[in-house]
């Protein structure tokens, strides 16, 4: 649960290779906000062959 009393500064990151602010309470803003690194696959499902 969200601490309502939680400083906002304490929420949002700061990305070191843009500047942008990322709310790290949301985990999908966190991924698609990866520069040049892979996503996670948290769906648990085997990934297909590539050819």
């Amino acid at each position: 649960m969200d601490d309502p009393d939680r400083l906002e500064i304490e929420i949002f990151g700061k990305c070191p290779v843009c500047g942008a602010l990322v709310d790290m309470r949301d985990l999908a803003q966190v991924m698609t906000h990866m520069h040049g690194g892979q996503p996670l696959d948290v769906t648990g499902k085997p990934k297909p062959d590539k050819q």
